[in-house]
């Protein structure tokens, strides 16, 4: 019989093994093909690895587990374990092998957290999450790149004088979303509500009846939180007086113009991975 101890550490470990990789990932749902606006009603949800989820939706984009724990295999991306995601035009995820027509494409995770929004032909009917070198890296390139800079010295007279260089450089880069990892892994948002909460049950009676006015209302292009779509927000501070405190809200119930969309021609962001200065070139 074993003894009462090493039963006790092999049930512990079964259990931490059990709960430690449960890698997820988040989705949120569009009833247009280009993610704006607020999501479809559908709730937003956190497949694990090798879960497939259906769903009846126009397009859709991935977001970090809203839990840091679920969130392991965004760092072992790092260290070249690549996941990501099949998004189906049919239910149930299907396989080559059925004998039925679908379309599929190829998510690259994490690259296109946050910001890739992800769209088909027709209405995405599954999705399936996985892990595991089954998805190939994205693909460097190499370019050259030409900029201009300037460099400072004194005269005679000791005046700055600015000389104007054309910098060539050689880049190699890679294509990915424009995400902070930080932000997405380790979610700060709870203890900020909280501490909105404590600060609100500061105000008086009277404070609270002056709060009602909106004064100096803005409207303004801001980032959904959880979703990470483009809305109009109306902002507008609680006093007069008083620029601490302001609130902004977004609904669908809610008809506001804030203008253009800022970011309608956004693609993706550029993060250089190495780069080295060919030659310098004075401009007369």
């Amino acid at each position: 019989m074993a003894p009462i101890s090493l039963v006790l550490v092999a049930g512990l470990l079964a259990l931490s093994g059990v709960d430690c990789r449960k890698d997820k990932v988040r989705i949120s749902q569009w009833v247009n093909a280009k993610c704006e606006g607020h999501t479809a009603p559908e709730k937003q949800l956190e497949p694990k690895d090798g879960q497939c989820v259906n769903m009846d939706t126009a397009s859709i984009r991935f977001h970090a587990p809203l839990k840091s724990k679920y969130a392991g295999w965004i760092h072992e991306a790092d260290h070249g374990i690549q996941c990501g995601a099949i998004v189906y035009d049919k239910p149930n995820c299907p396989s080559v092998d059925n004998n039925k027509a679908f379309h599929k494409t190829d998510i690259n995770l994490p690259a296109a957290l946050e910001n890739d929004c992800v769209a088909l032909p027709s209405t995405i009917k599954s999705v399936k999450f996985m892990c595991g070198n089954v998805f190939p890296p994205p693909d460097a390139y190499s370019r050259v790149r030409v900029h201009t800079a300037t460099s400072w010295h004194l005269d005679d007279s000791n005046r700055p004088v600015p000389s104007v260089y054309r910098v060539m450089e050689s880049v190699t880069g890679l294509t990915v979303a424009a995400t902070s990892a930080v932000q997405a892994i380790s979610p700060r948002n709870e203890p900020a509500l909280e501490a909105a909460s404590e600060s609100s049950q500061d105000d008086t009676e009277e404070e609270r009846e002056i709060a009602e006015t909106k004064h100096h209302r803005k409207l303004m292009w801001l980032n959904h939180p959880f979703a990470a779509s483009l809305l109009c927000f109306e902002c507008w501070t609680k006093h007069e007086k008083k620029f601490k405190k302001f609130k902004c809200e977004s609904g669908m119930d809610t008809a506001m113009d804030c203008g253009p969309n800022p970011m309608e021609t956004f693609c993706h962001t550029v993060a250089f991975i190495s780069k080295s200065p060919i030659f310098c070139t004075l401009i007369p």
